[in-house]
């Protein structure tokens, strides 16, 4: 994909490799959008979509409990930037895993 390719010109972009796992995530591919989420988490530790997107897909291959500090994260760096998180999902998602 072209996503792939303009990695290769810029390794370090956290918008590419989030829109790279966005592309894995339309398609149910959650461990290759994991990864793509995690690497720009990585480059971006404060992005509110990026941690929430990783949380998401932490939790579509079964490790909820990794997710938990993701959603949560999320909501605090919600609050510094502005994001696209559906905040009430998130919360409900917080207070299912909590109830595991």
């Amino acid at each position: 994909s072209s996503i792939k390719l303009m990695l290769e010109e810029q390794p370090e972009s956290a918008q590419l490799h989030f829109a790279l796992g966005n592309l894995y995530a339309d398609e149910s591919r959650w461990p290759e959008a994991q990864q793509a989420f995690f690497k720009a988490y990585s480059l971006d530790a404060e992005n509110p979509d990026y941690l929430y997107n990783l949380a998401v897909s932490l939790d579509s291959i079964g490790k909820q409990q990794a997710a938990l500090p993701f959603y949560q994260q999320a909501l605090i760096q919600n609050g510094f930037r502005q994001s696209n998180i559906p905040l009430a999902a998130a919360e409900e998602r917080i207070a299912t895993i909590q109830k595991q």
